[in-house]
């Protein structure tokens, strides 16, 4: 008998409400807990395989779900789960900041260099 070290992307998946504001996600599996809040759900687009992204976490959940924009309460969003699908708008702006960052150092060294006479 062989076992795969792989996981699953069902054991990667997470709940929709863990994601920010600007998260996105796949849609991997939908809770059948409540078979009427599951169809509903399919009904609108929410299926295995739907690309989401976190809109609005507060009142409400909004989230676009490929190119429709729905808001539904924490309760019906804690049944959707997702595998991440992407950077967070939050993550990226920290990126390009520590880029910029780096980029201003360099930029002093290299300044500091050419003063001091070492790149003349």
């Amino acid at each position: 008998m062989r076992f795969e070290a792989s996981v699953s992307s069902i054991e990667r998946a997470r709940r929709l409400t863990l994601l920010e504001v600007g998260g996105r996600g796949v849609v991997r599996r939908v809770l059948r807990d409540n078979p009427a809040r599951a169809d509903r759900l399919s009904a609108l687009g929410v299926t295995p395989g739907a690309r989401i992204r976190v809109l609005q976490r507060y009142p409400g959940f909004v989230f676009e779900c490929d190119e429709s924009e729905l808001a539904v309460e924490p309760s019906v969003a804690h049944a959707i789960l997702v595998e991440d699908g992407g950077e967070t708008t939050e993550s990226r702006i920290q990126k390009i900041g520590f880029r910029r960052r780096e980029a201003e150092r360099s930029s002093r060294g290299i300044l500091t260099r050419w003063a001091s006479g070492s790149m003349r």
